[in-house]
């Protein structure tokens, strides 16, 4: 019922125009969103990083084992991940 009133004043505050309102009785819920699954955490095996690591050993540097040893680690991860690729 003072809608109107209510309307002015938030015009006069803001400096925006306001032309209507819409009243709710009760509690108002935020929107629910779906829960968000946790990512399934692959690990490769031991033997396949050390099978990539005996293929990329001689592309690295020495002095850069630690570097092979993490990309041999990914790439063994990307073969359990997408098999076939």
């Amino acid at each position: 019922m003072r809608g109107g009133t209510v309307a002015r004043a938030l015009s006069e505050r803001t400096g925006l125009t306001v032309t209507s309102l819409k009243v709710t009785v009760g509690s108002v819920r935020a929107p629910t969103q779906p829960a968000r699954r946790r990512p399934v955490r692959v690990t490769p095996p031991k033997d396949a990083v050390d099978e990539e690591l005996e293929r990329i050993r001689g592309s690295f540097p020495p002095g850069q084992e630690e570097t092979a040893r993490r990309l041999a680690s990914l790439m063994a991860l990307y073969r359990v991940r997408f098999p076939g690729r």
